[in-house]
């Protein structure tokens, strides 16, 4: 079996939903989309009475799936295939996506985040996808999966690539911001920065924590909320340890280290000293890269002993900007200041922006700093329910409120991923074989009224939400 990511197609799916919710539809189609995809669910199944309602999470899941499939695809007539007595009825057949054409492919919606979805885990995804293989004759189908994750409150501050602290409120699909690779690659397993482009944007009702940090910043996000985490190590130096995502609702207060680019600073109202600086550093100035490393950039400055350069030093010390120890190149007897943390070298282009230097950056060179990188959690507080703003972005991360986070899922457009399954004509036909041994251990505990002994084909996952469990021999481990 070959899985291969569809950029093209995921694309695709934004595109249509876009274009669906732009355009006019009749008031019960929307009536029925906003219940569901606005996750008012229990209203959608008083009026259906059909489905009994297991738990809250299954039932969201449930009504998600299905309402994204009603949304993308309302004249889908779900044709049906009847195989050796197996009914199979494909979430999508021969449709069409955006002009793409879609022949076949199974739409899944799940609470596990983007990072954390691995297909080969999900076995009964790729089953699905055989059987329908089977049922059309054909080796290969699509798989869509829309993640539910979580969102942040609409004052949150999000880092863009013109260095300029936005609300994400006021964040537009199409924007270009700063983030970091999901996962490490590169240089000594180290992430690098990235330019991340804003794909998707929705308001949402979820659950909510306030996380308070030791300098005094707090920031509201959903219980889901995936954060960059930094374990800390006591053998080695500070800074150093385990980098992994973690969920707001697992951070544990005086313990979770989070990663960050920096505090967010304040923007300055033009004047002439700024103006001066400006125009100095665009002149005089430059700007240079740690491209191995990913280690960020520097902000430098050359002049010759002087009124000017003295001037220069006051207004840096003013505004806060602090240079590291100034050298004295002797062949051409300037003196050198240089910005060297990259985080203050971003403060410094954000704030004084000196148009020269600030075009040579952008998301893929600015990089990571080395120092001050993590900052501890002080406390959690649940607030309930409240309206969060949720971002889907290209790097799947994003800066907030300087600290490193990855996507949220705002309804109703899911952060959503595509792959293709292509599969060897003989793994369809084994697996065809497994369904029919299914299919007559079935058959035969409905002849005789007796719930299967042989129950090895079932799923751990499926266990977990069986109705039946107190009496199934398999979970209650009888032999």
């Amino acid at each position: 079996m070959k899985i291969i990511r569809t950029p093209d197609i995921t694309k695709a799916l934004y595109d249509e939903i876009r274009l669906r919710q732009e355009s006019n539809t009749p008031e019960d189609e929307i009536h029925l989309g906003r219940d569901i995809l606005y996750c008012n669910y229990k209203s959608f199944f008083r009026r259906q009475g059909k489905v009994p309602a297991k738990s809250d999470n299954s039932i969201l899941l449930f009504a998600l799936g299905y309402a994204l499939q009603f949304f993308l695809f309302p004249k889908n007539k779900e044709e049906v295939y009847c195989i050796d007595g197996i009914h199979l009825r494909p979430d999508i057949d021969n449709q069409y996506i955006a002009g793409i054409h879609i022949p076949l492919a199974e739409v899944k919606s799940t609470r596990v985040s983007t990072k954390r979805f691995n297909i080969k885990e999900y076995p009964q995804y790729i089953e699905q996808c055989l059987g329908y293989c089977k049922a059309k004759q054909v080796t290969s189908a699509y798989l869509f999966v829309f993640f539910v994750c979580g969102c942040l409150a609409p004052e949150t501050r999000i880092l863009t690539e013109d260095l300029q602290w936005i609300p994400i409120k006021d964040i537009k699909i199409g924007d270009s911001l700063i983030g970091i690779e999901e996962f490490p690659n590169g240089y000594r397993k180290r992430r690098h920065s990235k330019k991340s482009v804003v794909l998707n944007k929705g308001i949402v009702k979820l659950p909510s924590y306030e996380i308070m940090l030791e300098d005094g910043r707090n920031i509201i996000a959903s219980e889901n909320h995936p954060w960059l985490q930094q374990e800390f190590h006591p053998k080695y130096y500070a800074g150093h340890g385990n980098v992994k995502w973690i969920l707001t609702k697992d951070i544990k207060p005086g313990i979770t280290m989070l990663k960050q680019f920096s505090t967010p600073w304040e923007s300055c109202v033009p004047n002439h000293e700024t103006g001066y600086l400006a125009g100095i550093f665009d002149g005089e100035g430059n700007v240079s890269f740690h491209h191995t490393t990913g280690r960020g950039i520097e902000v430098g400055f050359s002049q010759k002993a002087g009124e000017t350069l003295n001037y220069v030093k006051i207004l840096l010390k003013k505004y806060g900007f602090f240079m590291s120890k100034p050298s004295t190149n002797k062949q051409s007897k300037t003196i050198q200041l240089r910005i060297k943390n990259t985080a203050d070298a971003a403060k410094f282009l954000s704030i004084i922006r000196p148009m020269r230097l600030l075009s040579k950056i952008n998301g893929n060179n600015i990089g990571i700093p080395a120092k001050k990188t993590r900052i501890k959690v002080v406390g959690l507080r649940y607030l309930g329910e409240k309206e969060l703003v949720g971002i889907d972005t290209s790097t799947k991360t994003y800066i907030v409120e300087g600290l490193y986070t990855h996507n949220s899922y705002n309804p109703p457009f899911p952060a959503v991923d595509t792959w293709r399954l292509d599969f060897e004509k003989k793994e369809v036909d084994n697996k065809w074989q497994e369904f029919l041994e299914r299919k007559a251990v079935l058959e035969e505990a409905l002849k005789t009224g007796e719930y299967p002994k042989k129950h090895y084909m079932a799923f751990e996952k499926e266990c977990v939400y069986c109705e039946i469990k107190k009496i199934c021999p398999i979970q209650n481990k009888e032999k």
